[in-house]
C-alpha cells in the first residue's frame, strides 16, 4: 500500500510479461495475511525541513514535500496480474522506499476493505472544492489514521516471512534494513539481495530478523539502491510481512546474478597516496608542522579498517620523514606494507599486491595526481584509480559492498601475525614444512550456522584464488543451508596457532547424496599451509566409514583460480576426469591418505560424523 500524495492517486496501466503476470498472481493468492505496510518515498540524506532551502538535489512535488523519486511512488493496473498490486520506483540519487509499522499480520478481507477506504479517501482529496492547503494537510492527517487503523486491525499473527517481489530492468543490488523506529535502536538486521532481469521473488524468515529486531515494537523497512551510482527502475509486486496458506519458495530467472559475474572484483586494499591527498600540503616543501589531516580520508581509513578492507600506502617521499606523521596523527597502524621511496608508484601497487598476496584487480590507488594515476593505469589496467574528490561517496560503491564482522575487525591484525610467522620462517627455518610443524596450525570444523553465516558470506564475496568452482553464494542459498534445505551440507573452517587466531578461513558446500564437494572456499592468509589438505583428508576418513571407495573434489578453472588446480593436482596428487564443457572432478581414494595432511591438528565439531553412520551410495 501507497502512503496518499496528492495528485498521485489513480493508477496507470501496464502491460507485463505473461510469466511474470502469472507468478504476481500466483503469489498473490497464497498469501493468507499481511502487515499492509504502507510505502513512501523518502532520502537517505534527509535533515527536513532545513535541506529544502540548502540542498540543491531538492525537487518538490505537489504538497512540496521532497521528490526522491523520478515519478513518485507510481501505482500501476497490470493486466493478467489478478489481485496483485504493482508500484514503481525509479530511483534518483539518495532515493529510498521506506515503511513504518507494525510486523503483525492481518487478515487479506481487512486488508482489502481498508485498500477500499484508502482508495475513496484519497480520491476525495483529489476534487478541487476544497483549497489546496486545506487539501494538503488533510493528506497528511490521512495517512496517519491509516497507520492507527492499521495498528487496530492487527490479528496478532506473527508472519512467516518478510516477501518482496521484485521486477528488474537490468541486473543490479538492494540493499534492505529493518530496525526499531526509536532513537538509538542499537541492533538492525540487514542483508544485500542482487536483482536479475525479471522477476524476482525474495524471502527472508521472520525468525532471521527477530534476531537483531524486536519484532513486538514498531519497526522500520526501508529499501534502497545498494550503490550510489546505480539508480534502477524497479516494479514491485508484494512488499508485506506475511503469512501464507500455501508453500512459497524464493525464485529469481535463470540469468546470473550480478554478484556472480566475472572480472567485477571486491576491493580488499586501497592504496593512499599522502600529499594533497591524506593530509594538507606537501611534506617535503612545506614541513611536517604545517600538515593538516584530511578529516575524510581519516574517517574512510577507519570505516574501510571496519569492514575489513586493508590500507597501505604509495608515497614518493622518506620512510623516516613520514611514519612521525602518520603516528602523530594516529593512522600509522592502520597500514600494511607502505611503500614510500621514490620509484614509480606503479611499482609500488605491484609490491603492495605481491606482499599481500592479493589480485591487483582488487586493489584501487587514491591519488590527487592525474599524471601518478595515468602511470599506474599505463602500467596496471586492472587497478581502479580515483581523485580524492572522490572520497565523499566511495564507500557507497558496489565494490567495497562488505560486511562489518568480528573477522573484518580483526583481518587487519591477521595480515600482522602473518608478518610475524614469515619473519620467524625467514629467520630460523630452512625447512618449510619442519617451521609449518612448529606453527601448531590447528583446524577447527563445524556447521554452517546463524552464529557464522555472516562471515561465510563475506568470505564467499572475497574469496577468487582459492575459490574451486570460481562462484559466488547470496545469503538466501546460505540461509536455505543454514535450514537444512536439500541434501547438500556446509562446512565451516576456523584455523589458529601459535602465533594468533585467523578466525574463519574456509567453507565447503557437501552433497551428501553424491559425495562431492560442490565449492570450496578459502582464505589466501592460509594458502600453502596445509589447511586445505587436512580438511579434505578429514572428509576421506569420513567416507571410508560411510563405505565410499571414493569421494569428489568439483574444480571449474577461471582467470583467478589456478591456484586451486595447483593444491589439487600438483601438491595433494589428485588426478581428475571430466564432468561437463569446464567442471571437473577431482577424486579422493578414501584408502590413501593426502599428502601432508598430518601437519595440521583437527577438531572435528560437525555434525558430518552422525550422518555417516551408515553406508551410502557412491553415486
Amino acid at each position: 500500500m501507497r502512503a496518499t500524495v496528492l495528485g498521485e492517486t489513480r493508477p496507470s496501466r501496464t502491460r507485463l510479461d505473461p510469466d511474470i503476470a502469472a507468478s504476481l498472481r500466483d503469489t498473490a493468492r497464497k498469501i493468507r495475511g499481511k502487515s499492509a505496510l504502507v510505502w513512501a518515498e523518502h532520502c537517505t540524506e534527509c535533515a527536513m525541513p532545513s535541506c529544502y532551502a540548502n540542498c540543491a538535489l531538492y525537487t518538490p512535488r505537489r504538497d512540496l514535500k521532497c521528490r526522491r523519486l523520478t515519478h513518485g511512488l507510481e501505482l500501476l493496473r497490470a493486466e493478467g496480474a489478478g489481485p496483485a498490486q504493482v508500484m514503481r520506483a525509479s530511483f534518483r540519487r539518495w532515493g529510498k522506499l521506506e515503511a513504518q509499522g507494525q510486523i503483525a499480520t492481518h487478515s487479506t478481507m481487512a486488508v482489502k476493505l481498508l485498500e477500499g477506504m484508502d482508495r475513496f479517501a484519497s480520491g476525495l482529496l483529489e476534487y478541487p472544492v476544497l483549497p489546496f492547503r486545506l487539501r494538503r494537510s488533510a493528506s497528511f492527517a490521512w495517512n496517519r489514521v491509516k497507520a492507527k487503523l492499521l495498528k487496530r486491525l492487527a490479528a496478532g499473527r506473527k508472519p512467516d516471512a518478510l516477501l518482496l517481489e521484485v521486477i528488474g530492468e537490468s541486473a543490479t543490488d538492494i540493499l534492505i534494513t529493518v530496525r526499531n523506529n526509536v532513537p538509538d535502536a542499537g541492533t538492525f538486521f540487514q542483508d544485500k539481495f542482487g536483482i536479475a532481469p525479471g522477476y524476482n521473488r525474495i524471502l527472508i524468515p521472520a525468525s532471521n530478523i527477530a534476531r537483531y529486531v524486536a519484532v513486538d515494537r514498531d519497526i522500520l523497512l526501508s529499501i534502497e539502491p545498494a550503490s550510489e551510482l546505480d539508480r534502477p527502475t524497479l516494479l514491485f509486486g508484494a512488499l508485506d510481512f506475511v503469512v501464507f496458506d500455501q508453500p512459497v519458495t524464493a525464485a529469481r530467472p535463470a540469468a546470473e546474478r550480478p554478484e556472480s559475474k566475472p572480472g567485477i572484483a571486491k576491493v580488499k586494499c586501497v592504496v593512499w597516496d599522502l600529499d594533497n591527498t591524506l593530509w594538507n600540503g606537501t611534506l617535503v616543501e612545506d614541513g611536517p608542522e604545517a600538515l593538516t589531516l584530511n578529516q575524510s580520508a581519516a574517517r574512510t581509513i577507519v570505516a574501510l579498517d571496519e569492514r575489513g578492507i586493508l590500507n597501505s600506502i604509495a608515497s614518493k617521499n622518506s620512510l623516516n620523514e613520514v611514519e612521525p606523521v602518520l603516528r602523530k596523527f594516529g593512522l600509522w597502524d592502520y597500514f600494511l606494507v607502505p611503500q614510500i621511496h621514490w620509484d614509480r608508484k606503479s611499482a609500488s601497487i605491484a609490491a603492495i599486491a605481491e606482499n599481500l598476496n592479493i589480485g591487483r584487480d582488487s586493489l584501487i590507488l587514491i591519488d590527487d595526481q592525474r599524471f601518478e594515476r595515468a602511470e599506474v593505469q599505463s602500467a596496471h589496467p586492472e587497478v581502479e584509480t580515483f581523485d580524492v574528490t572522490a572520497l565523499e561517496t566511495l564507500l557507497a560503491g558496489a565494490r567495497f559492498d562488505m560486511p562489518a564482522t568480528e573477522e573484518s575487525r580483526k583481518r587487519r591484525l591477521m595480515y600482522k601475525q602473518e608478518e610475524a610467522r614469515q619473519q620467524a620462517g625467514r629467520q630460523g627455518q630452512t625447512d618449510f614444512l619442519g617451521f609449518l610443524r612448529s606453527c601448531g596450525i590447528a583446524l577447527t570444523v563445524s556447521d554452517l550456522s546463524a552464529a557464522n553465516i555472516t562471515r561465510v558470506f563475506e568470505l564467499t564475496e572475497r574469496t577468487n584464488q582459492l575459490n574451486y568452482v570460481a562462484r559466488k553464494m547470496s545469503r538466501l542459498e546460505l540461509e536455505a543451508i543454514e535450514r537444512g534445505e536439500g541434501r547438500s551440507r556446509g562446512l565451516v573452517l576456523s584455523v589458529a596457532d601459535r602465533y594468533g587466531d585467523y578466525g574463519i578461513v574456509g567453507f565447503a558446500l557437501l552433497d551428501m547424496a553424491s559425495w562431492t564437494v560442490e565449492s570450496f572456499f578459502m582464505s589466501c592468509r592460509v594458502q600453502r599451509k596445509k589447511v586445505d589438505h587436512a580438511f579434505f583428508d578429514l572428509l576421506r576418513r569420513h567416507a571410508a566409514r560411510a563405505g565410499l571407495g571414493r569421494y569428489s573434489i568439483a574444480y571449474r578453472p577461471s582467470k583467478r583460480n589456478e591456484p586451486s588446480r595447483v593444491v589439487l593436482e600438483d601438491e595433494m596428487h589428485l588426478t581428475w576426469r571430466p564432468v561437463d564443457e569446464d567442471l571437473k572432478a577431482f577424486d579422493v581414494d578414501t584408502a590413501v591418505a593426502i599428502a601432508e595432511s598430518d601437519i595440521v591438528t583437527i577438531d572435528d565439531r560437525s555434525s558430518l560424523g552422525s550422518l555417516v553412520s551408515e553406508p551410502a551410495d557412491a553415486g
